[in-house]
């Protein structure tokens, strides 16, 4: 009896996975559809993905090396994008190796990053989940066929891909601030406002996949008389493979129990080679005046 249960459980937890991996290409597929059809951007005219294959699964540390070999063989593309304007250019990873600007950033060292998916993606062998890739054929300044392979878990989707996954779409990218003002009446004599600022901001690849993200949350609370007794913050980001994302946070002006104001400023870096992005400043007041800065 006891064996049969024991069966029994396998069978159902299988099913259970089975139906994970099903969902999870379902939406991989509507996502790489919508990447077919998609030419909104300058960069998607330039880029232009044609088709998809998907390909047996990976079951064994022998096909993960065999394929890891293939994604980062000499003649294979690798996408290589600019900070200033997100204009690209599609290198053979040959060239990176052999180039003295490639080992600049810690994106380009690709033996590393070899080594970091083999560790990260036996382990998923292993434990015995879906690892799936997909052929994907791009073409490139509407004359050059390139090929990619995408690594596909069921966690993730797209875990990592070589041109697609490492472009940020600069239209896709979101960022959203807001602040709030809050009365918190802390007994019957005393009145203190709480001032709350917000501030989001997420990346988004030419797959529509959020590749980096953060979120900044401070608080400033004043007294019934505008005086600053109060202020704290906590930040959280989040990315995927190939990306950084990193940001710091410092209140600028302002004392506690003596300033009628705090003033804070942050600044966030996000990078998929060497791209970097802002410094930004706000100032919150006990008479409610706020702002960017």
């Amino acid at each position: 009896m006891e064996k049969l249960f024991f069966i029994g459980f396998i069978v159902f937890i299988m099913s259970i996975n089975t139906v994970k991996g099903q969902q999870q290409q379902t939406f991989l597929e509507e996502r790489l559809q919508a990447t077919l059809k998609d030419d909104s951007t300058d960069m998607q005219k330039k880029l232009k993905l044609v088709s998809y294959d998907f390909q047996p699964p990976i079951e064994s540390v022998t096909e993960l090396q065999r394929m890891l070999d293939s994604i980062f063989a000499d003649d294979a593309y690798i996408a290589v994008q600019e900070y200033i304007n997100f204009d690209f250019t599609l290198c053979k990873i040959k060239d990176i190796k052999e180039s003295e600007k490639g080992m600049e950033y810690k994106r380009f060292d690709l033996n590393e990053m070899e080594t970091f998916l083999y560790m990260m993606l036996s382990q998923v062998i292993d434990e015995g989940k879906s690892l799936n890739t997909v052929k994907l054929k791009w073409l490139y300044n509407e004359k050059d066929t390139v090929y990619s392979t995408a690594i596909v878990t069921d966690e993730e989707g797209i875990f990592y891909e070589t041109i697609g996954h490492l472009l940020i779409v600069p239209k896709k990218s979101r960022s959203y601030a807001q602040a709030l003002s809050v009365d918190n009446l802390s007994d019957e004599s005393v009145r203190n406002s709480v001032k709350r600022f917000n501030q989001t901001f997420a990346s988004y690849n030419v797959f529509g996949q959020s590749v980096c993200s953060y979120t900044i949350d401070c608080s400033s609370t004043f007294n019934s008389d505008g005086i600053l007794i109060d202020r704290n913050y906590h930040s959280r980001v989040k990315t995927v493979e190939g990306y950084t994302c990193s940001n710091s946070f410092v209140f600028t002006a302002g004392s506690i129990d003596e300033s009628t104001f705090n003033e804070f400023a942050w600044r966030w870096t996000y990078t998929s080679g060497n791209m970097t992005l802002e410094n930004r400043g706000y100032e919150e007041t006990g008479s409610g005046v706020h702002g960017l800065k």
